[in-house]
């Protein structure tokens, strides 16, 4: 339940499936389920009983970046958790995620190999690049100073392996923000930066896309590939 869920949270499918989904109707049914099995997970006599509670344990840090209780609930984990490798990093996202520092929430989010956990992650993009692109409009707030668009782009699109979609995108998104971009250089400005972005097709990311291809939509679904990740 909770790896489909995950699943139809990801942009990914044809015009009929994405007409027939509703966001909130399937975060929702994501929250009880993973509510629901945590509340399992704390009942076990032994955090050595369940082999997938660090992969769980780690989509529920993610799934819910920007909540104190999701913070608060690692250091309630048994120490061996909170040592697994998949746990801390999921969980340094997060933090870092709290402090707000975006360009190593990005850096980490690149280098979590779970697939299901990766893909997860990259859900969480449009938030991140929305408040990075709010930070930069207001640190680097000048009407002469003019900022790289591909400088940005390797910043925010580290997981794009054609520099010039990476660039081309970055483009679009600042200039949805109000922001102007001439001659690939954008200007940062804290008062004609724009809350509400003007929207424009998703961007389907190369390495997210060659997850995606190396997985059937069975194993997917089922979890079996992840087993792997959760003896870190």
């Amino acid at each position: 339940c909770i790896h489909s869920s995950i699943v139809c949270s990801i942009d990914s499918f044809g015009a009929e499936e994405v007409r027939l989904y509703d966001r909130h109707i399937n975060d929702t049914h994501l929250r009880e389920c993973l509510q629901s099995l945590l509340k399992r997970y704390d009942q076990l006599e032994s955090a050595d009983s369940a082999n997938n509670r660090p992969l769980f344990e780690s989509i529920y840090l993610i799934y819910n970046l920007g909540s104190n209780d999701a913070l608060l609930r690692y250091g309630t984990l048994p120490l061996r958790l909170q040592r697994h490798g998949l746990v801390r990093k999921s969980y340094r996202l997060a933090l870092n995620y709290d402090k707000r520092l975006y360009y190593q929430c990005i850096q980490t989010l690149t280098a979590i190999k779970p697939p299901i956990l990766a893909l997860l992650a990259s859900t969480k993009l449009p938030k991140l690049f929305h408040m990075a692109i709010k930070t930069m409009s207001f640190a680097y707030h000048s009407p002469n100073t003019k900022f790289p668009v591909s400088t940005v782009s390797q910043w925010l699109c580290p997981f794009e392996s054609n520099a010039q979609t990476a660039e081309e995108y970055i483009e679009k998104l600042c200039q949805s923000y109000g922001l102007v971009v001439v001659n690939g250089s954008v200007g940062f400005n804290k008062t004609k930066f724009a809350e509400t972005p003007q929207l424009f097709a998703n961007q389907k990311w190369s390495s997210f896309e060659f997850k995606l291809k190396e997985l059937s939509l069975p194993s997917l679904l089922r979890g079996r590939h992840e087993l792997s990740y959760c003896e870190e």
